[in-house]
């Protein structure tokens, strides 16, 4: 006799997250819906506005039962939308860039009319919306004034500063009072802080690779992993350094600079160990014959027998000083050496002693 059918399997229903669950809210659940909101809707405390329009229905019912209001709510966790220095940011943004697209500045109707943010946000944050209009129509003032000497590149070395000296990124009230050129200036010249930082980031990273290359190609040259000294002696990266890590001593900033690339080496010593500066001269030097029997190997002469400190000097025009001036102290200081190797050994420099 064939078995019972069993009943198929029921399926359990989807769980919802604890903050979009119908039914009564408990304090665990509105605050997974405020982080929710908080986190990953709007990067800041929400405003008023913004709970009350995209918080689940349920939860502002709770808010209110438990709370008496959203207020009620922030003040038990310490919280509050006036002095959030993420919500000023973007509403210094929301504000400024409908002033670069107008050309005047927004009214309370512009911002409830055009802007991501009413007038209303503007009064939660900055006690009213009055006081923060004053704020900025003393900086629009301002922005009539720029001194067209100021350029982009000066604002990245202001902001990095600013960077380096609070140990953060700089909110739109820090630059306002910290920085040296004003920031008048970053929204004269990008419209917000916003585009700003877009473009900072952009010159930050071209100027990142840009040593990175240095790095690499100096490393490939001198043989060894290049330190501080050697970089700021053999390439130009050294003002790209105190550009991105300004403040900062040499040797923090090469540090800061090697960690920022992912470089996970150590540099040479600065003090070089007479063992590792004796080979590399050996090295340069074996490097440099097989250049000059290539090129002297083309016009038929032999290789190395007969070379003097110009015949040198010609060879390595157009070459890279970095390895001659590193371990000889000088392309001429090199070329003196190697002709006078090659006066008393011949075309036996194999044997020659490089120290």
């Amino acid at each position: 006799e064939p078995a019972a059918r069993q009943p198929a399997a029921r399926q359990p229903a989807a769980r919802q997250p604890a903050a979009r669950r119908s039914g009564r809210r408990t304090s665990s659940a509105i605050d997974d819906e405020f982080d929710f909101l908080r986190n990953k809707v709007y990067g800041h405390v929400p405003t008023s506005r913004q709970f009350a329009t995209r918080a689940h229905p349920d939860a502002i019912a709770a808010v209110e039962r438990l709370y008496g209001g959203y207020g009620g709510y922030l003040e038990s966790k310490g919280l509050a939308a006036r002095g959030d220095r993420l919500l000023e940011d973007v509403l210094y943004d929301n504000y400024f860039s409908l002033y670069s697209m107008g050309g005047a500045a927004p009214s309370a109707a512009d911002l409830d009319a055009r802007g991501r943010y009413a007038a209303e946000e503007y009064a939660e944050c900055f006690g009213s919306h009055e006081r923060f209009q004053a704020i900025a129509d003393e900086i629009i003032g301002r922005m009539s004034r720029l001194d067209p000497g100021i350029t982009k590149a000066d604002l990245f070395r202001d902001y990095r500063r600013m960077r380096a000296e609070l140990g953060h990124r700089p909110s739109f009230e820090e630059v306002r009072l910290l920085s040296q050129a004003g920031v008048e200036y970053y929204l004269g010249l990008f419209g917000s802080m916003a585009d700003f930082g877009s473009a900072e980031e952009h010159d930050r990273a071209a100027a990142l690779q840009s040593v990175e290359a240095d790095y690499r190609r100096l490393r490939g040259l001198l043989g060894v992993v290049p330190n501080a000294r050697q970089m700021g002696e053999h390439t130009r990266s050294g003002a790209l350094l105190r550009g991105l890590y300004p403040g900062m001593d040499e040797g923090r900033a090469y540090s800061e600079f090697m960690r920022d690339a992912g470089i996970d080496e150590t540099p040479v010593q600065d003090l070089i160990p007479y063992e590792v500066s004796s080979d590399m001269r050996r090295q340069t030097i074996q490097k440099f014959m097989e250049l000059a029997a290539s090129r002297r190997g083309d016009r038929g002469a032999a290789p190395a027998a007969g070379l003097g400190r110009d015949d040198i000097l010609e060879i390595l025009r157009g070459e890279d000083p970095a390895p001659y001036s590193e371990w000889f102290g000088s392309v001429e200081d090199f070329a003196g050496f190697v002709a006078r190797m090659l006066a008393e050994d011949g075309d036996d420099y194999a044997g020659h002693s490089a120290t």
